[in-house]
Formats: C-alpha cells, sequence, structure tokens
C-alpha cells in the first residue's frame, strides 16, 4: 500500500523536489540521507563533524520522515524534503535494536529517496546519518582522474560474508551512484523488492538479491570500496588493531561509519569514545532541541548554528574494553563484555 501510494504520488513529488536539487547540487551531484525524529541526534553530529573539520556540505540533502527532523534539518541549514503522503506512516521514535519494526519502516524512506534523486538527473552520494568523514569523499569518487572513474556504482563493503550479500557484500548505508540508465533502473527495480525488507530484515538483502543481476543483465558497473579505506562497525567490533592503527594515525580512512551496532545509544557510546562526537550533551534531550527549533524558527540568523556544534571532538569513555582514542580506566562497570580484555594494554 506505501509503495502504491508512492507511485501516485510520484509526478508532484519530483515537482516539489526538483527545485530543490537544481539548487544545491554541485556539478549535477548531490549527497543524500534520511532522518527520523529519534535518529535525529546522528543527523546533527554529521553536519556538526563536518563543521568542525571544514567539509563543504552545501550540496546536502536530508530527506526527513516528520516534522521534527525536518525542522532540525532546517534549522541546521540544510536542505530538506519531506512529503507526509509517502512518510507519514514512518514512526517517528529511534529503532530499539537493528532489524525491529520501526527500523524496518524507515527503510523504506531509504529506497524512496535515492530513487527520486536519481529518476531526476543527480549523481549521489547516499549515507546514513552514522557517519564521520576524515577526507571529502565525493570530492574522490567523480575524479575524471580517480580509480573510481569507470564504475557506475561505488558501496563500501559491509564486512558480514554470507550468501545473502555475496558476491558484492555492499553495505546500503553508504555508496556512490552515478545517473544513467543503468541506475536509473536499478532503483525501480529496489522498489519493487520492497516488500522483501519484512523478510531479510533490513534492505541490505534486497540490494544483495537485486546487485548481482543488474549486473549480469544491464552490465551495470559495481565496485566495492577498499574495506580498510571506509571501514565501520565490523573493524570496530573485530579488528581492534586497526582500530589502534587509525587511533594512532597509522591508518587514515576515508570516512568511518559507526553500522554494526544494535541500538542508538551503542552508536552514540562507541563515537564518544573514538572522538567520532560533536553534539554537546545539553542538546540531547527533546526539550531542550525543541526550544531551540522554536528559537530558530524566530530567528533566522540562528540557522547553521544552533547552539549546539563543539569544534572539537567530545570524549567520553564508556567502555574500556571498546575501541578508544584515550587509554579509558575503570571497574568491571566499565567493561562491555565479561569475557574481554582492556582495548589499550596495560
Amino acid at each position: 500500500s506505501n509503495l502504491g501510494i508512492y507511485f501516485n504520488a510520484i509526478n508532484d513529488l519530483t515537482t516539489k523536489l526538483g527545485p530543490i536539487l537544481q539548487k544545491i547540487h554541485r556539478n549535477k551531484t548531490v549527497i543524500v540521507t534520511v532522518t527520523n525524529a529519534g535518529h535525529k541526534t546522528l543527523l546533527m553530529n554529521f553536519v556538526c563533524s563536518c563543521k568542525a573539520r571544514g567539509f563543504e556540505i552545501s550540496n546536502l540533502i536530508v530527506f526527513a520522515t516528520d516534522e521534527e527532523s525536518m525542522h532540525l534539518a532546517e534549522d541546521l541549514g540544510v536542505a530538506v524534503f519531506y512529503d507526509e503522503r509517502i512518510f507519514g506512516h514512518i514512526p517517528a521514535t529511534a529503532s530499539k535494536q537493528f532489524g525491529d519494526a520501526d527500523f524496518k519502516a524507515i527503510v523504506f524512506a531509504k529506497l524512496v529517496a535515492p530513487q527520486l534523486v536519481n529518476m531526476l538527473g543527480y549523481d549521489m552520494l547516499f549515507q546514513d546519518v552514522d557517519i564521520v568523514w576524515n577526507q571529502h569523499p565525493v570530492d574522490l569518487f567523480i575524479d575524471p582522474k580517480g580509480p573510481y572513474k569507470d564504475f557506475d556504482m561505488l558501496f563500501m563493503d559491509d564486512g558480514i560474508r554470507n550468501i545473502i550479500y555475496a558476491p558484492y557484500q555492499a553495505n546500503s548505508g553508504f555508496y556512490f551512484a552515478k545517473c544513467n540508465e543503468e541506475t536509473k533502473f536499478f532503483f525501480r527495480q529496489l522498489l519493487y523488492y520492497a516488500d522483501n525488507i519484512h523478510k531479510w530484515t533490513s534492505e541490505q538483502g534486497v540490494f544483495g538479491a537485486v546487485l548481482p543481476e543488474m549486473a549480469s543483465l544491464l552490465g551495470l558497473r559495481i565496485k566495492t570500496l577498499l574495506d580498510l579505506d571506509f571501514p565501520g562497525g565490523f573493524h570496530y567490533h573485530r579488528s581492534p588493531e586497526f582500530i589502534r592503527e587509525i587511533v594512532e594515525g597509522k591508518a587514515q580512512p576515508v570516512i568511518f561509519h559507526m553500522h554494526w551496532t544494535k541500538s542508538l545509544v551503542q552508536k552514540l557510546d562507541f563515537m564518544k569514545q573514538m572522538g567520532l562526537w560533536y553534539v554537546e550533551d545539553v542538546c540531547l534531550t527533546s526539550d531542550l532541541l525543541q526550544e531551540k527549533d522554536k528559537r530558530s524558527v524566530k530567528d533566522q540568523s540562528a540557522k547553521q548554528d544552533i547552539g549546539c556544534c563543539s569544534n572539537e571532538a567530545l570524549v567520553q569513555c564508556i567502555f574500556y574494553d571498546k575501541g578508544s582514542v584515550t587509554q579509558c580506566k575503570g571497574d568491571t562497570s566499565m567493561r562491555m563484555f565479561e569475557s574481554t580484555k582492556h582495548f589499550w594494554p596495560t
């Protein structure tokens, strides 16, 4: 039924979205992300981290699935798209864990948003909000002399190794897609497979099914990015030696994606430990954010600085047995798993 509503509204949606993309694009390229109110602190952190690290994101568009996250995006000074007809059924709360009903509901927006942008003729970087950049990835992907120039789609390596994700192991939370006839067909097919999200927990199973089919049928040129250049939660949990190399500056990845976590609470904890958090604690309560929303609506000069962004990473020790940029010390109450040792050798 949600897909039927979307198809019936698509002409109106493209008419509404087109002028926004026309205004913000850089060389026909945009950055796309999706959020609801429950995950808006992660959106804040992405924008704040880019501001602190000096990255240009004027071509970012947020697909908000409720009015609260729409207003926050506006207050952060980034372009936003919201339409109650197609997003009104999506809960505003954060999912309690990966794959639950709320998680599956918001995943629908992660199929609709890139399809709309692609249909309107734009290349795009699509990414989840639990990401922090160390380098500007779009600059690498669109370099006409770079190593990625001959590919239609670039995907972060998810880390998982099973038949559902084979052969590309593509992470659907960070990818770059050129706009051409092959990718337009691909994104349409994703929508037709949308009902399988309820069987496969997330949209990644859908990607795993459609990508090899499109490569075979259309010759879609797909590349899985080197995982050490685009690491994430898989490395955080499975490769502490590599995480120490990042902390010590021996490894310099392009981005870090804090996926492979069970809940929003865990994401925030791990990002704070890794020096990836830029949102002041005072701004993490809904009441305060709503008050700031009201203030910035009245005062348009408040846009892009609602008083929540830190210029430096806000580091906090929570678990001494998980990756951290500082040597976290404490008693067993600071241990995430009973059988694990200190992340930093003592």
